[in-house]
């Protein structure tokens, strides 16, 4: 899954629990940030409370581009080379094609998250739909189970694939 050291390309997964949180009903953003080895995740509740899942992964989106320009920063204070584009995979159809149809939906989201609109516009930011099966940040927006928790850490990294759960009988 993870590039080598050389690797360039700079990639994020940006995944949402939409109105998860029982009390408030705000919901959870997932960011997984990988460059060659090196992986960063955050997890946050949303400050706003959005009415769609649609309007929850658009400002998913607005957080995952501002944490992934950051990363982008700091790689190349470092003296790491990035490539320009980074590539944002995101598990929400309709997110993508609010963004490609360029047509307000939502006030709320219009006014609020023109950044992953300008951002998309001028290249530095390219959307990339990601099936929920494959999506690494899953795992930071909701309780998984061994199998999936499993897959998730492999897909960040942090397990081989081969990963063997051992059992003790008395």
């Amino acid at each position: 899954m993870l590039g080598g050291a050389n690797e360039l390309q700079l990639r994020l997964y940006s995944d949402v629990d939409h109105a998860g949180c029982r009390d408030t009903r705000r919901s959870t953003t997932g960011i997984v940030v990988q460059h060659g080895g090196s992986v960063f995740t955050n997890s946050t509740r949303q400050t706003l409370i959005s009415s769609s899942s649609t309007d929850a992964e658009y400002i998913a989106l607005h957080q995952t581009i501002k944490q992934g320009f950051t990363a982008q920063m700091l790689l190349q204070e470092l003296g790491r080379d990035v490539t320009t584009t980074i590539t944002i995979h995101t598990d929400n159809v309709n997110a993508i094609k609010y963004e490609e149809d360029r047509s307000p939906r939502s006030k709320f989201v219009d006014t609020y998250y023109k950044l992953v609109r300008e951002r998309v516009a001028t290249g530095d930011i390219n959307l990339t739909y990601t099936p929920t099966t494959e999506m690494v940040a899953d795992g930071l927006t909701k309780a998984l189970g061994q199998e999936k928790f499993d897959k998730f850490k492999t897909m960040l990294g942090m397990a081989t694939s081969t990963t063997t759960t051992s059992t003790t009988t008395t």
